[in-house]
């Protein structure tokens, strides 16, 4: 009788423990589904903070921290869900795809979730000193929590075109002050990582005021971050000093890249596109990731196609696509300057697994259970490696910065580029291609919050051109200007923004 009862009081314990780390996890990622409930993952970190160290045992606390990142990590990481139907790969996976979703998903998620061990590690050594360093340790603790999950995912999903680094930071915590216009400034400092120590601080002071009862400081304090993140921004003064940027957005078929007539449907819209835009006097045009426009075989003979083409104008096209040498396969940037006629190429510098390179073991998995031929299919069309030519520091000074697609989630992408330039560059486009997605709204929000963030750390704007996303500009204050549309036809928008000069 005594056993059957102190089963089921461990079984009780367990329902609860998993109720209080499941809410826990939901409250910390649900700024990335709802971004208007940014306040609610303040909470979340204040209850998580709160009752890490409360959990009895080491290993149910270890258990603990990485479910309260793992949910986290799966709000986040839900945009994998929009890849169904997989209608890109030009050919259907049937009833199984589905479940190739549902694996990618959940596998990434516990990948992310380790970060909470670290966290729960973190908290248990931080509590054995005295409350003040106790607030001045836990942000950092956070901090490398989110790293520690970051790392640990590239681990994982380690593959020929990846490395361990801590660059895929989707659910970093410091993104839900993206949604308040005047905390996101604090970006200046030091980015996404100042952002989340901010985030922390101001989720112990509201730890410390619940604890300490002085609940109605605290409905004050919330009610002041809440309403001050709708004051907008004072409006920029106009300058007539610009530089005219066209952007083009496409919605070309996802599998247009495997047939040669969708090649010829792509090129002959985007000839269109580029030559409208050229015809408006622009500085520069701005290409989604992956259009293959130009044909980089020959640099020669690309130099003389653009030269013969475009040459008679002064604008800048940014252009990228596939490449691949002596069996390598990389994605470059092509940029071709109409004012000298001279050409700048860079290579992608981060890819992302699963869409640009196969994890190892997910690939022993999926051959283990019959998928060889996906898989060598895959490898021909999409197996990229970063190359050795990733440097922008050759570029002039009026060539801007190029950030491929998703190394947006890469809180340090543009840093490394100004970096590289030494500051000097007109603006940093931000070229896209998200045709493995349908409407990944969720993605587009983390996105948009990444290069708002990017924008204000490193005080430059940034252009986005996208294939099967939106494109925009954001000023170095995080403030987001559409472009304005000068053409449309049924695979593409051409779009106009004015990016004030240096």
């Amino acid at each position: 009788m005594y056993q059957s009862q102190l089963v089921l009081l461990c079984i009780m314990a367990w329902y609860k423990s998993f109720g209080i780390t499941t809410l826990i996890g939901v409250m910390l990622g649900i700024f990335v589904v709802v971004p208007a409930l940014w306040i609610v993952s303040l909470a979340g970190v204040a209850a998580a903070v709160w009752y890490l160290p409360t959990v009895r045992t080491r290993w149910n606390g270890v258990l603990a921290g990485w479910w309260i990142f793992t949910v986290k990590a799966s709000l986040a990481l839900l945009y994998f869900w929009s890849a169904y139907p997989i209608d890109w790969l030009g050919f259907s996976l049937g009833p199984l795809e589905p479940v190739i979703i549902f694996f990618y998903w959940l596998t990434g998620s516990l990948w992310l979730g380790v970060g909470g061990v670290g966290l729960y590690i973190g908290l248990r050594l931080v509590y054995k000193v005295s409350t003040y360093y106790r607030l001045l340790l836990i942000p950092v603790v956070w901090l490398v929590a989110d790293w520690l999950g970051a790392m640990s995912f590239s681990l994982f999903t380690l593959g020929p075109g990846g490395s361990i680094n801590t660059q895929f930071s989707f659910g970093f915590i410091g993104y839900a002050l993206a949604q308040h216009n005047m905390l996101i400034q604090i970006a200046a400092v030091a980015g996404v990582f100042g952002l989340t120590v901010l985030v922390v601080v101001l989720a112990l002071g509201g730890l410390q005021l619940w604890q300490l009862n002085k609940r109605i400081i605290l409905v004050g304090g919330v009610t002041l971050l809440l309403g001050s993140s709708v004051i907008p921004l004072a409006p920029q003064a106009n300058t007539d000093d610009v530089y005219a940027v066209a952007v083009v957005n496409t919605q070309f078929p996802t599998d247009s890249r495997f047939t040669d007539e969708s090649q010829e449907l792509v090129r002959k819209a985007i000839t269109v596109a580029l030559e409208e835009a050229i015809a408006a006097g622009v500085d520069y045009v701005i290409l989604p990731e992956d259009t293959r426009f130009f044909n980089q075989s020959d640099s020669d003979l690309l130099r003389a196609y653009a030269t013969f083409r475009y040459g008679q104008s002064d604008t800048i096209i940014i252009d990228s696509g596939r490449s691949t040498i002596d069996g390598m396969t990389t994605l470059n940037s092509v940029i071709y300057d109409g004012t000298t006629s001279d050409i700048y190429q860079s290579q992608k510098r981060y890819l992302v697994p699963q869409g640009e390179f196969l994890p190892y073991l997910y690939e022993g998995i999926l051959r283990l259970v019959g998928y060889t031929d996906v898989l060598d299919f895959l490898a021909e069309q999409l197996s990229y490696r970063v190359g050795d030519n990733t440097s922008q520091a050759d570029f002039a000074a009026n060539i801007p910065g190029v950030l491929f697609c998703f190394e947006s989630n890469n809180p340090s992408g543009v840093r490394t580029i100004m970096k590289e330039r030494n500051g000097e560059v007109p603006f940093v486009a931000h070229v896209i291609s998200h045709a493995w997605f349908n409407d990944p709204y969720i993605l587009w929000q983390q996105t948009e919050a990444m290069l708002r963030i990017q924008a204000i750390w490193n005080n430059t704007y940034i252009v986005s051109a996208g294939n099967h996303a939106p494109g925009y500009m954001i000023d170095p204050r995080g403030q987001i200007t559409q472009p304005q549309v000068l053409l449309s036809d049924q695979y593409w928008e051409l779009g106009l923004v004015m990016v004030p000069k240096n």
